[in-house]
């Protein structure tokens, strides 16, 4: 029996990413052909482990041209296309197999695989869903054309496509990957040479030319070219679902809400049993300050999302996100705003159920817990997400437990990881020893290093120490390389120190200042934070905005209103401040003085336009509405043309 499946690749300089895509693929496949475009890495003979058809071709600015040069070596019934920077999933790959057996041979046929796009950070675990035709009947006029974005290609008509419940993973859109490889710059000089060869350009490639231009910020004309293809496409194209999202958040990206909410009325319209395009809607209105009505649209998409998941299991149209942590994010933004902490808790709950990696809002939820319930109660609530059984857990408890300065959580998972017998990092131990106040316990820890970890956690233990234990033999092992901004200011924190402080202008390190002090504060060294804000009698005023604006945000109220009213008694509030204790005022019921606090922060910062909406949609006074609706429409004067803003 001849081989069934063939996997045909193209690389250039993929060590960090080759063996990860073939040990993912090296169980379904019956040959592996490798086409090197000219690597200087170890990326053959990482090839060379898995196959021995490695072969060489000539870089010509054309992705098709190398494909095709592989394909022609490749032996099997089916071909299989991916990338290094791909993988597979171990489920289906026996149903796959099966199917490829099943097909009838005789039609060019080709099978469309769903690729599942990870973009933004890579810890962030969002992406975007997509297909492609990777499954091809092996066939000398089925080749690959278009020298970017290469499309399989039957040369004498049209090719019999099946779905398949195989997929792709696609890291290549991550920003740690894109900055890396600089695909854009290769990608925009292969359309220029298509330009100067005077090769046409169709829709699909004026579509991928805008995603290019999208990854290198450049949001108009990336909007220009979805224009065009928006207008000119085939509806009906398997791309278009994906050039209409893109469309969608150009505009916004560009604040064209105008142009954004007819194309998301229009995509609703098309696809209005999926949540996507709520989701988005609810983004605009949320921006514009319509809170209700974004907690609708957000609420929707949820809602349509729970639907389509009890009946079909796949919920989304582009984007799983849309439907899921997007929407519970963008609620907690709101619900935190309005001060409805069960509702925050809720939310968070729900991300963190979706998502146990994301470290972000894990510490933002227990951070809330800790401010209302007691240890034990946090204890068995990290138990339902965390099990203690997995070592990963514990010291993922420990870092967070760590993080937020809680000294009896942190000595809990300390004692914890202890009996697990786990090595801790120096970070963690030198963390603890300032929460605890041992000083003792940092000392030896800090004489015990042999080497400086390259680590931000790690340079803030020392300047914290320093500060603490008023030392600054610590601050020698601080490494410029690691932050510069902290080794810039170790000379300025040693004066303070030794009590002669300088007439130098500290406001340049007003951000570290700041980053200190809330460090303090979390880790209990109340004194210590007195004493350092005392060190800057210059830039108290810089300092007490950004403290009350930090204890604002998380929630810790009291606090921030001690500072605001402090600066508001000799009028040197900033416009976050303003802004914020409005919004106090407005989650209090006390809409007048609210709506005054709002006036203060727009004199200061006229670029808000929620405040704009909050002071009109909440105002008795016919006068003042019409005034701040026309300061708003000055200000943005792009928005005049949105329905609802027209009638506020």
């Amino acid at each position: 029996m001849g081989k069934l499946l063939s996997l045909c690749m193209i690389v250039k300089n993929e060590e960090k990413l080759l063996k990860r895509c073939l040990d993912s693929i090296a169980d379904l496949v019956d040959e592996i052909v490798i086409t090197d475009t000219g690597s200087t890495d170890r990326t053959k003979e990482i090839a060379y482990q898995y196959t021995d058809k490695v072969y060489d071709f000539t870089w010509t600015n054309d992705f098709a041209a190398a494909r095709n040069h592989g394909i022609q070596h490749a032996e099997g019934r089916w071909i299989l296309w991916l990338d290094a920077d791909e993988y597979v999933s171990n489920n289906h790959k026996e149903g796959l197999r099966t199917l490829l057996k099943n097909l009838d041979e005789a039609a060019p046929t080709a099978l469309l695989v769903p690729i599942l796009n990870y973009i933004g950070d890579s810890l962030e675990n969002r992406f975007i869903e997509s297909s492609a035709a990777r499954i091809f009947l092996n066939h000398q006029d089925i080749i690959f054309t278009r020298p970017i974005h290469e499309q399989v290609t039957y040369l004498n008509g049209q090719l019999k496509y099946y779905n398949t419940d195989f997929f792709i993973f696609h890291t290549g859109y991550t920003h740690e990957v894109h900055v890396e490889k600089d695909k854009s710059t290769r990608n925009l000089s292969i359309f220029e040479d298509m330009s100067e060869k005077s090769i046409p350009k169709d829709n699909y490639q004026l579509f991928t030319l805008a995603n290019e231009y999208m990854m290198i910020g450049n949001h108009k004309k990336a909007l220009y070219y979805y224009e065009r293809v928006y207008k000119r496409a085939n509806k009906n194209e398997s791309w278009f679902i994906h050039c209409t999202v893109q469309y969608i958040f150009a505009s916004m990206e560009l604040k064209r809400y105008k142009e954004a909410i007819v194309l998301i009325e229009e995509a609703i319209g098309r696809w209005g049993q999926y949540p996507d395009f709520y989701c988005y809607l609810g983004v605009i209105y949320k921006t514009l300050g319509f809170d209700d009505h974004a907690i609708q649209n957000f609420e929707k998409s949820l809602e349509l999302a729970e639907l389509a998941s009890a009946s079909s299991g796949k919920f989304w149209l582009v984007s799983p996100n849309f439907g899921s942590i997007t929407p519970y994010m963008k609620l907690n933004e709101i619900f935190s705003k309005q001060g409805n902490l069960p509702k925050v808790i809720y939310c968070l709950s729900k991300i963190i159920g979706m998502n146990s990696s994301d470290s972000i809002n894990l510490y933002r939820l227990l951070h809330l817990l800790s401010l209302s319930e007691p240890v034990d109660q946090i204890i068995l609530f990290l138990d339902k997400f965390y099990p203690k059984t997995e070592t990963t857990n514990l010291k993922l408890c420990l870092q967070m437990s760590l993080l937020l300065g809680h000294e009896q959580l942190s000595t809990f998972y300390m004692e914890q990881c202890h009996k697990a017998e786990l090595e801790l990092a120096t970070t963690y131990r030198l963390r603890y020893a300032i929460i605890s106040k041992d000083h003792d316990l940092f000392d030896s820890t800090f004489s015990c290093l042999s080497s400086t970890p390259e680590d931000l956690e790690y340079v803030k233990s020392l300047c914290l120490a320093a500060c603490i234990w008023k030392d600054s033999q610590y601050l020698n092992a601080v490494d410029h390389q690691v932050d510069e901004s902290f080794s810039a200011f170790k000379s300025i924190l040693e004066d303070f120190i030794k009590e002669s402080p300088s007439e130098d202008n500290y406001r340049p390190y007003l951000s570290t200042i700041a980053s200190i002090l809330i460090e303090l504060f979390k880790t209990g060294h109340y004194d210590t934070y007195d004493w350092l804000i005392n060190c800057v009698p210059n830039l108290f005023e810089e300092l007490a905005n950004h403290m009350a604006n930090y204890f604002y945000t998380q929630h810790q109220t009291e606090l921030a209103l001690d500072y605001y009213s402090l600066l508001h008694n000799s009028n040197r509030l900033n416009a976050e401040s303003y802004e914020n204790l409005g919004w106090l005022y407005m989650n209090q019921g006390e809409h007048q003085e609210g709506l005054e606090f709002f006036k203060k922060s727009l004199e200061l910062n006229p670029n808000v336009v929620s405040i704009y909406t909050a002071i009109c949609t909440n105002t008795n006074n016919p006068s003042d509405k019409a005034i701040y609706k026309e300061k708003m429409f000055n200000s943005f004067p792009q928005y005049r043309g949105i329905p609802f803003l027209k009638t506020l």
